[in-house]
């Protein structure tokens, strides 16, 4: 069943590749996410890797996008998420938790680097917003607005502590 299903998705992404009037990179994005996401469920880690690694670079448009993706991230720019989409954004840092967590769990230096650049993406989003932080340290004291204006123990129904 899962066979089918991987050479199902695989002919699927094929026929969008091949489509070049389409310019729909998110569809191609996600069918790779998919692909790897089935190579996982059949437990072949390395070719999950290989697919949800491929889904990555299609979304950043590089090679091996996080062995560099230092050097990614600077030439996109603070603003990143305008430049690549929040949806896709939010799909790299979706990949990158995955990769991190199942596939570079031996594999300590990817496994940082991994859950750096989430962090870095993931930043990038707040950005997206000025009523959030700009900076990391403006983090540390960071607080949602409707979290820091209600008095969670005010209410005696909702809270009873006994």
């Amino acid at each position: 069943m899962l066979k089918e299903l991987i050479t199902k998705y695989t002919e699927i992404f094929r026929a969008l590749k091949n489509n070049k009037t389409s310019k729909d990179t998110l569809s191609e994005v996600q069918n790779l996410h998919e692909v790897g996401n089935l190579y996982y469920a059949a437990g072949s880690l390395d070719k999950a890797e290989e697919y949800w690694n491929d889904s990555l670079a299609n979304i950043l448009q590089a090679v091996n996008p996080i062995s560099c993706f230092r050097e990614v991230l600077s030439q996109k720019g603070l603003y990143i998420v305008a430049v690549v989409g929040l949806s896709e954004t939010m799909l790299a840092v979706n990949l990158l938790v995955k990769m991190s967590w199942t596939c570079f769990y031996k594999k300590l230096h990817q496994q940082r680097e991994a859950t750096c650049m989430a962090a870095e993406l993931l930043q990038a989003i707040f950005r997206i917003n000025p009523a959030h932080p700009q900076t990391l340290r403006e983090f540390a004291s960071y607080r949602l607005k409707a979290i820091g204006d209600t008095d969670a123990f005010a209410d005696q129904v909702t809270v009873n502590l006994s």
